[in-house]
């Protein structure tokens, strides 16, 4: 009982301590515009997203990068392939708009 109670506190100390990392790392300063706060590295390149309301869990802000590719196309021969990492670009890929739609028939 003593074990599941000592596993017991330090899972919930484990957790507080990474809310108030969390709570910690956070920006909040909303009117900050400096552009190297939604500009990012990642391991295909450099991606530029764009900051977003949030209107749920209690609101604020948070930075969207969308349409950024995680695989390369499944096409040829790496169709039924597990994923391959996406071909790398230079310079800043806009990341700021979603891409568009995968089509689907609704008839």
């Amino acid at each position: 009982m003593l074990a599941t109670n000592a596993l017991f506190a330090f899972h919930f100390i484990l957790f507080d301590l990474s809310v108030l990392c969390a709570a910690l790392g956070q920006d909040n300063n909303e009117d900050d515009d400096d552009l190297s706060l939604k500009i990012r590295r990642i391991s295909s390149g450099i991606v530029r997203g764009r900051q977003i309301p949030i209107s749920y869990a209690g609101g604020g802000n948070a930075f969207l990068f969308a349409a950024v590719p995680y695989a390369r196309a499944p096409s040829a021969n790496l169709r039924f392939q597990p994923p391959q990492p996406p071909e790398p670009w230079g310079g800043v890929r806009d990341a700021t708009e979603r891409g568009p739609s995968c089509w689907w028939n609704t008839s």
